[in-house]
């Protein structure tokens, strides 16, 4: 799969994956996807629970254990609110750019560690994080694990952070 855009899409309410769901599982060749100017809704009035524990805004992973490649992830201008789990979460890419998002709240009754944006173990390889907004309404006496950016990649991983913007309401969230 190849040079595909996802633009200009209102997406809400969903289930695992609230807004975008791409997923490599076997020994394919997934490049150039482009995820940009889309609006990602949670429902803050969902009570998590069973089923709906973690609906990721983006989950961009390649689960293969063979030869698969997912590479050239773009993605951008996108606002994700609300967030049932992790806001943008990436997991085994080989080149990945995260820039220009607008990422905000939790859902509040969120009780397991997430992040707005989390680079997840596994083979990542490149990864750019750029400009990005960032705005975390965890509550630490609620749950102490909903972070801002979470990092979980290997060493061998090259990270480029620049330029993001973070607040945390909750002086002692991460």
């Amino acid at each position: 799969m190849q040079n595909v855009v996802i633009e200009h899409n209102h997406l809400y309410r969903g289930w695992h994956t609230t807004g975008v769901d791409c997923i490599n599982s076997g020994d394919h060749l997934i490049d150039s996807i482009i995820i940009r100017d889309n609006l990602v809704e949670g429902d803050p009035n969902i009570v998590l629970g069973g089923e709906n524990s973690n609906s990721n805004g983006i989950y961009v992973s390649n689960q293969t254990s063979g030869t698969g490649v997912m590479q050239n992830i773009y993605i951008y201008n996108n606002v994700i609110n609300c967030s049932h789990g992790k806001g943008i979460a990436l997991g085994n890419i080989d080149t990945a750019y995260i820039a220009y998002n607008t990422l905000y709240g939790f859902n509040p009754t969120l009780a397991n560690g997430q992040a707005l944006i989390s680079i997840g173990e596994g083979g990542n390889r490149e990864v750019t994080v750029r400009n990005n907004i960032l705005y975390n309404d965890g509550v630490n006496s609620f749950n102490n694990g909903l972070n801002s950016l979470l990092v979980a990649a290997p060493e061998s991983t090259t990270f480029t952070l620049d330029y993001n913007l973070y607040f945390n309401t909750d002086a002692n969230q991460d």
